[in-house]
């Protein structure tokens, strides 16, 4: 199966990134790493929340348009993954990922402020999406053809 087919198909990405921009212009949690530039910064961690004050936006971000994806890395609202592939397995299953998250990814003066905290943790998964929230299995060929669309969404002369 092809990465378009994957995208628009099983994978489910089209849900939240359609239209022309590829982009529902929404907000939605997926419990991504955080980056806090001081201990006392607590707000980073609510995302939409900040605005609204509203509990069902804590942790959410706008989902991104597509179209120059493959330009616009580190991806996430923080830059917390630097790989389309990496993006790819942590729409597949936040919470796991958000687990098992690597900072060696991440370049080294942004290491010291990963913040993995437990309470963050529980509570951004206990917020997913209910589409997101439960693991979804993709074979690694699967991957890397969703990847290979991704990247095919820009044009190189950008």
């Amino acid at each position: 199966m092809d990465g378009a087919a994957l995208f628009y198909g099983t994978a489910g990405c089209a849900a939240c990134h359609s239209g022309e921009l590829m982009t529902d212009q929404d907000f939605h949690n997926l419990a991504i790493p955080h980056l806090v530039p001081r201990q006392e910064v607590k707000q980073c961690y609510l995302g939409r929340f900040n605005r609204t004050g509203d509990e069902a936006d804590r942790y959410a971000h706008r989902t991104p348009p597509l179209r120059g994806v493959a330009q616009t890395g580190p991806w996430f609202h923080n830059g917390t993954f630097t790989t389309l592939d990496g993006v790819v397995r942590h729409h597949l299953d936040p919470a796991g990922s958000l687990a098992r998250y690597d900072a060696s990814q991440l370049r080294a003066d942004l290491r010291p402020y990963l913040r993995q905290d437990p309470a963050y943790a529980a509570d951004a998964t206990s917020r997913l999406p209910v589409a997101l929230a439960a693991p979804r299995a993709l074979t690694d060929p699967q991957i890397a053809a969703l990847a290979a669309f991704l990247e095919s969404l820009s044009d190189p002369a950008i």
